[in-house]
């Protein structure tokens, strides 16, 4: 037995000492039996509530966090306060605070004495008195999404609300008699069990229920009070929203998908932590395979197609990139076909995601069939129509840098026929976007290591510059010197404008081409930075359409859509070129006004935006009309106040102006 063991009281001493005290004190000690009853069902009931509360909050916060929906979140915590009676329940956002630059983002509601449930302000003193000046229980938990923390959430539970129950069960189960304790005890079980245990049952039935993304199927059920109603009804709309985008975003990812089909190259994801892979079609069909046939694909896939020699250098690079040595990863390896030969590859990525803790996560990247290219620098001296046939540009200098020849994909690249560039230098494909000193380093790296490659930018023959992965091997002759060079380049105008355009997309509201929620929270904190820099007055605009819900029921979503895109053009064209228009989610606009004269400067542009919305518009020969209804929030380096508090505030107002009539304004008291 251990020492914690031996330290515990006999089980057998405690029954035979409540056995002789029970002759003497039959209603004491049955009175205090069950208050210790009353009391483990207490503590075990509050610890259970708080778990629920926390599994709650936990499946139900995690995406509207992972979306950045704060408000959302917000009014979930709230509502949990109100129910489960705690003194706090805190969330810390570890997003958001890393987007706004802050150690900690914390947020949630507070139990104060004269207004009730509060939302929690972490510069509140008198917030901070409250928390700190009655003991509590305290219950957390980390949110997590596909392995990454998101927050946490902490729920304080009354410890004297505990301490004067308990006092309270113990005099009354001194007065009571053991019939009415059991006669009280089984209709609380049965009214627990009927009315919230088995309508909680269905409801966590409903949401195990889930598809491969692990959405709900089904809708979720009500319940017969209205605070769980409240929340299943808040939880169905959520998963609609959810559902809507995922189907947006699954629109995007066919047509990206189209796109990488074009190119026909071999593409890969690779969870770096994980070891799981996901490879296109073109890639197992490089090495001979179905897709199906490799099936399941791991990091381990790759390697077991690799050729040895080969995985030495893949892992070097690798690992130079991940370094923040090079800006993609890149790497020539050779593939065992499933025929039985091998096929020269080339492996080109780059790491998108880390972890919180500054470690490699996600990467994507594509599979180029190279084997040609490769038989063409190997055997260029003995075969001139391999060498005409390669796909990518390949040019011959001398040690000087001197043209001797050049393929048709090169004539193709450039612009340039070979009897006009063979005899001149190299330097005619110069675009003037490298320095000196970068083509000095490449030639350095040449002479020292007989090869060089990397992206460069050329200009074509017309004028244009375009990209290109160039790769320079060094010819050697039989004594081992350097005779010639010969020089590949690769179009990669496509995989630019494709990197561009996933940039655009993650900034930018793919409807309206507004700036989206992102791209708004940074420009606050710029145009917070610059009121307080420059003494300048900044206006924030919560803008809420009036009546686009009856436009989006009676014409259908694509007359909706089509008016978002109108209203956005019309907002637009309504503010200063050095405001923000940005879209946050269905109807809701933010709008930013920075280096504002006056309160009057922005209500003249409040108005016009009014205007702007209310003026009716033709959509699928019917005439629409609706309006706005705005709040607005003022900054200047007098407030204190972050990017939360002013958009809680220009929210508000603005629910303020549709309460009064909307197609109105509200501006702060």
């Amino acid at each position: 037995m251990t020492d914690r063991h031996q330290r515990q009281p006999s089980l057998q001493g405690r029954i035979i000492l409540l056995a002789l005290l029970s002759i003497l004190l039959v209603v004491p000690v049955h009175g205090t039996l069950s208050f210790l009853e009353q009391k483990q069902l207490l503590l075990a009931d509050m610890k259970q509530q708080a778990d629920e509360s926390l599994a709650s909050l936990s499946k139900n916060t995690a995406p509207l966090m992972a979306s950045y929906a704060i408000a959302e979140y917000q009014k979930l915590v709230s509502t949990e306060a109100a129910l489960g009676q705690y003194i706090a329940i805190l969330v810390d956002d570890f997003q958001m605070a890393r987007i706004l630059g802050q150690p900690r983002y914390v947020s949630g509601s507070i139990l104060m004495p004269d207004t009730g449930i509060t939302p929690y302000n972490p510069a509140d003193t008198v917030q901070q008195a409250q928390l700190t000046a009655q003991p509590y229980l305290l219950f957390e938990r980390t949110l997590e999404s596909d392995g990454q923390p998101l927050g946490r959430i902490s729920i304080y539970m009354p410890q004297t609300a505990v301490e004067e129950k308990l006092n309270e069960i113990l005099y009354d189960s001194l007065r009571s008699s053991l019939l009415l304790a059991i006669t009280l005890v089984a209709l609380l079980g049965l009214f627990v069990r009927y009315q919230i245990v088995s309508p909680l049952k269905d409801f966590l039935a409903s949401l195990s229920e889930r598809d491969a993304e692990g959405i709900p199927v089904n809708p979720l059920p009500g319940f017969k009070y209205r605070e769980f109603s409240s929340l299943s009804e808040t939880l169905n709309r959520m998963i609609g929203l959810i559902r809507a985008s995922r189907a947006e975003i699954k629109q995007e990812g066919d047509r990206l998908l189209a796109v990488i089909e074009g190119t026909n190259v071999g593409t890969w994801e690779w969870n770096i932590q994980t070891g799981e892979t996901v490879f296109n079609e073109r890639w197992a069909e490089i090495v001979g395979y179905t897709l199906e046939e490799l099936q399941p694909t791991t990091i381990d896939t790759w390697a077991r197609l690799t050729h040895p020699d080969d995985l030495a250098e893949s892992e070097k690079q690798l690992q130079r990139h991940f370094a923040g040595e090079t800006d993609f990863y890149q790497c020539e390896a050779r593939m065992k076909h499933k025929d039985g030969h091998w096929v020269w590859v080339l492996d080109r990525g780059k790491l998108s995601k880390t972890t919180p803790t500054g470690e490699p996560l996600m990467m994507y990247g594509t599979h180029q069939d190279i084997t040609r290219q490769k038989e063409t620098e190997l055997r260029l001296s003995l075969a001139a129509r391999v060498f005409e046939h390669v796909n990518d540009g390949v040019m011959i200098t001398d040690t000087r840098g001197v043209i001797q020849n050049v393929n048709a994909a090169f004539s193709a690249l450039t612009g340039f026929e070979p009897s006009e560039v063979t005899g001149r230098n190299a330097s005619i494909l110069s675009s003037g976007r490298h320095d000196c000193d970068f083509y000095r380093a490449m030639w350095s790296h040449l002479l020292n290591e007989g090869n060089w490659d990397g992206e460069v930018w050329n200009r074509h023959k017309a004028g244009d510059t375009y990209p290109v992965h160039l790769k320079i091997s060094a010819i050697k002759g039989q004594n081992g010197a350097t005779e010639s060079y010969v020089a590949i380049l690769s179009d990669i105008s496509d995989f630019k404008a494709h990197e561009q355009k996933l940039e655009h997309l993650a900034r930018f509201d793919l409807l309206t081409g507004l700036p989206n929620r992102l791209t708004m929270y940074d420009r606050l904190n710029q145009a917070m930075m610059q009121a307080r820099e420059y003494d300048a007055l900044l206006a924030v605009l919560f803008l809420d359409l009036d009546g686009f819900k009856e436009v989006n029921d009676s014409l259908g979503h694509e007359a909706g859509d089509q008016l978002l895109i109108h209203l956005s053009r019309r907002m637009h064209h309504a503010v200063r070129d050095t405001d923000t228009v940005a879209r946050i989610g269905g109807d809701e606009f933010v709008i930013l006004l920075p280096d504002l004269q006056n309160r009057d400067a922005g209500i003249t542009i409040i108005e016009r935006l009014l205007n702007a919305t209310a003026s009716p518009l033709r959509i699928h020969n019917t005439e629409v009309s609706v309006s706005a209804s705005i709040g607005a929030s003022f900054y200047d380096h007098h407030r204190a106040a972050d990017a939360e508090d002013l958009l809680r505030e220009a929210d508000q107002l603005m629910y303020e102006a549709k309460q009064k009539g909307k197609n109105r304004y509200q501006l702060p008291g």
